[in-house]
């Protein structure tokens, strides 16, 4: 079996040498004709988890400068395009309809006996299939579902940096469809790449549309109720925030999973979800406010973060450093992303910046960009660590006297005295952060 799968980006390369790890030929076509030479130069996506593991079945990639001659000989696309938010929160399909623009031609031009498989896997608004995408193709092109073509939404619940690794071991795969006898060539590509344990769910187009913005909804409403625990934590020093959510995720029916210390939501997936949830919820009148809540509490702990910067300026501290510009961990992606947000409110108040990133290679404003780990910490008395990820670790091997690590995710098992790692500077004595020759000498005194 031939399958075609157009989109090859973050999510559509990986996804690509995953379904040809089951032997399949997959075809594959992006308009973006750049991204062909990075995967020859292995330099896409180089630190994405597990995708090296799979560069055997490279050979199984075709790729194609026309996605009509992509289409080629295929019974089944998946399609992964970008499907951008809209002012209103739900999601633009213009991608998606030049997709079926080609899909439309190519059925036209040639006559199958079962009906095309189109496998949507970009994350769609509630209704989208039914309402927008279905009857696309059959006005525009006098098309039949069910006879001509088939809709199927297919969407994956990953995040960047880790894709291949989900994929691998998903909670469930999700399928939404009218007609489930027309699913049997995806059914067999999943029988083939997964065992008997991995749960397929087969909903209706909408029930899946729901389902998976919904899930990531559900996450931000964890996320937010950690957030709001450790705002209320810091409220006393007495109070151990990883203790209390520790103890409220042993009860199993809620959970320890996104239960944890943390920072806001962000990336391009969590966010974006939520405003198309609320926009779903007010077209069938139903009140949004749970959802509404996570944006509250995303925008009370930012004033927080806020707050801890005009700390530094009310102490005359005028210099700052992140770890890192991104979202998480073993991705380029900086939308919606924490530091960035927070090295513009610091630019915005006349701090002198510095990052260092292992993954991303960015010329960001008026910053002080370091390419090495070692220089960049000896010239930081103050390090913001925007996520969780091992490689901050390194940070402790620094033979370095009196810096600050602000961690607000207590990810760090710290036995260096003239190391100080808080996630409140208001709780510490920062005379010594002050830009002078004598302070830099100057011991950094612990608030007991």
């Amino acid at each position: 079996m031939k399958i075609c799968l157009i989109g090859l980006g973050k999510l559509g390369y990986p996804m690509s040498l995953f379904l040809s790890s089951a032997g399949f030929q997959i075809n594959c076509y992006d308009k973006d004709k750049s991204i062909y030479k990075k995967i020859t130069d292995s330099n896409y996506l180089k630190y994405e988890e597990n995708l090296n593991d799979f560069n055997e079945y490279k050979n199984n990639l075709i790729n194609f400068d026309r996605l009509d001659v992509a289409l080629k000989d295929t019974s089944i696309c998946f399609i992964t395009v970008p499907t951008p938010s809209k002012l209103d929160g739900s999601f633009s399909l213009d991608n998606i309809n030049m997709v079926l623009d080609n899909i439309g031609h190519f059925l036209l031009k040639k006559k199958i006996s079962n009906p095309y498989i189109i496998n949507i896997c970009s994350t769609v608004s509630p209704g989208s299939c039914d309402n927008q995408i279905t009857p696309y193709l059959e006005k525009k092109y006098n098309l039949k579902e069910g006879i001509d073509f088939v809709i199927v939404y297919n969407p994956y619940f990953v995040a960047l940096g880790s894709v291949v690794k989900t994929l691998l071991n998903p909670d469930f795969v999700l399928i939404g469809c009218k007609n489930r006898d027309s699913l049997k060539n995806l059914l067999n590509i999943y029988n083939a790449i997964y065992s008997q344990d991995v749960k397929i769910k087969l909903l209706s187009l909408k029930e899946a549309e729901i389902v998976k913005i919904f899930i990531n909804t559900f996450l931000t409403l964890k996320i937010s109720y950690s957030n709001y625990m450790q705002l209320i934590s810091l409220s006393d020093k007495e109070l151990s925030l990883d203790k209390i959510l520790d103890c409220i995720g042993e009860d199993k029916r809620i959970g320890k999973s996104f239960l944890q210390p943390g920072l806001p939501y962000g990336g391009p997936c969590l966010p974006r979800d939520n405003e198309a949830a609320i926009n779903f919820a007010n077209k069938i009148e139903v009140d949004s406010s749970l959802n509404r809540s996570s944006i509250l509490i995303n925008k009370i702990y930012f004033s927080y973060l806020f707050s801890q910067i005009d700390y530094l300026i009310k102490n005359n501290i005028n210099k700052i450093s992140f770890l890192g510009f991104g979202y998480r961990s073993n991705t380029d992606c900086i939308e919606d992303s924490i530091s960035i947000a927070l090295i513009d409110y610091c630019l915005e108040n006349n701090l002198e910046v510095s990052v260092y990133d292992f993954y991303i290679n960015l010329d960001y404003k008026k910053i002080k960009k370091y390419s090495s780990l070692e220089n960049f910490v000896n010239d930081s008395n103050l390090i913001f660590i925007p996520y969780k990820d091992k490689k901050f670790n390194q940070l402790l091997n620094f033979q370095k006297n009196n810096f600050v690590i602000l961690d607000f995710f207590n990810q760090f098992n710290n036995n260096n005295n003239n190391i100080c790692i808080t996630n409140d500077l208001r709780k510490i004595d920062l005379t010594f952060l002050k830009k002078t020759a004598e302070s830099d000498s100057k011991i950094l005194k612990f608030s007991k």
